[in-house]
């Protein structure tokens, strides 16, 4: 298409996403996992279990949005995103998020469970669906229950439920990390695409722009304006 119409393309990768897919039986998903990782689910659910007190929950439409934003919160000032600076108690981080959950709660599409410890909320998982895919947004735990891995037994849990509602699909976005990849087995390709015409000035822009790496040094700059303020 570019060159039918005479522009300069480029095309970079970002990074890669972790993907499941779901089969239509939760005990043939765990059979995908590797057997350590399915050793160390059964040790996380024993643990929850011998700890007692532990009950999970799926936030209703009925639910008031800033009601759950505020626990939402709430668990993450007791996380690591508190101490990194991207907690959802950054008003920027927690307007984008609130702008993302009302139009996921008017569409039907909200994704938001909880996981309690004694009557306190210490973990909560928020994704948005559609059709048979649920998109993972962001998620966290009171770092002070480490120890039953919590946010393990969430997934867990969620992921069960997918399966019996016949969700195929759970992209967990923003990267391939290591705990990720053990929930998934496949990976897709995130790309930033440039489109220059062929002007004088579009021919400088690209040489300045793309041969010379420039993009790089602007998407820092915009990564670091943009950081949440503690």
């Amino acid at each position: 298409w570019s060159e039918e119409h005479w522009y300069s393309c480029n095309v970079r990768h970002v990074f890669s996403n972790a993907v499941i897919e779901l089969p239509h039986e939760w005990e043939s998903y765990l059979k995908e996992l590797s057997s350590r990782f399915r050793k160390n689910l059964r040790h996380n659910t024993n643990s929850v279990e011998k700890e007692g007190g532990v009950t999970i929950f799926e936030a209703t439409a009925a639910d008031h949005l800033n009601t759950l934003l505020d626990q939402m919160t709430d668990i993450e000032m007791r996380s690591w995103k508190h101490s990194g600076g991207v907690s959802l108690g950054s008003p920027d981080v927690r307007a984008s998020y609130e702008s993302q959950m009302r139009i996921a709660l008017e569409l039907g599409g909200l994704t938001l469970w909880f996981l309690e410890k004694d009557g306190k909320k210490i973990a909560y998982d928020l994704g948005i669906r559609y059709s048979d895919t649920v998109e993972s947004l962001r998620g966290s735990f009171d770092m002070a229950y480490d120890r039953i891995s919590p946010g393990n037994y969430l997934i867990a849990t969620e992921l069960k439920s997918f399966v019996e509602r016949g969700i195929r699909r759970v992209n967990f976005l923003w990267g391939d990390l290591t705990y990720k990849m053990k929930w998934a087995k496949k990976t897709e390709s995130c790309h930033e695409l440039y489109l220059f015409n062929r002007t004088l000035k579009g021919k400088a822009l690209h040489a300045a722009f793309i041969r010379t790496g420039l993009y790089r040094g602007i998407r820092f700059l915009r990564n670091f304006a943009d950081r949440p303020k503690k």
